[in-house]
């Protein structure tokens, strides 16, 4: 039996579908780190609402912004959460290693 999913991006400000430009976008203030899905003109609209605070700020080396692959350690209950979530989902997903993208994408988003 052939099996086809189908993840749709949706933005987190006007709740409309994500085409192809656009997508995961981190940012970081007062030392929490923030994760939002946005199209391309929502995102355009966030880098030039920042722009100005960005050019009178200074950097400081690296950001405490995660990066998009959402790597921030979890607990062994969520992990393995999400495995037996993909399997049941149609998804190949190892016991070890690192989970996709992909696949936490689509919990993300189940």
């Amino acid at each position: 039996m052939a099996k086809r999913q189908i993840v749709e991006l949706i933005d987190d400000i006007d709740q409309t579908r994500i085409e192809d430009k656009g997508g995961n976008h981190t940012f970081s203030l007062n030392g929490q780190a923030y994760e939002i899905d946005l199209s391309d003109q929502n995102a355009t609209r966030l880098r030039d609402a920042l722009e100005p605070f960005i050019l009178a700020g200074r950097k400081t080396g690296r950001s405490e912004a995660r990066p998009v692959s959402g790597s921030r350690a979890r607990s062994r209950t969520e992990t393995d959460a999400i495995r037996e979530w993909a399997r049941k989902n149609g998804y190949e997903v190892s016991n070890r290693g690192r989970i996709s993208e992909t696949i936490l994408q689509a919990y993300r988003s189940a």
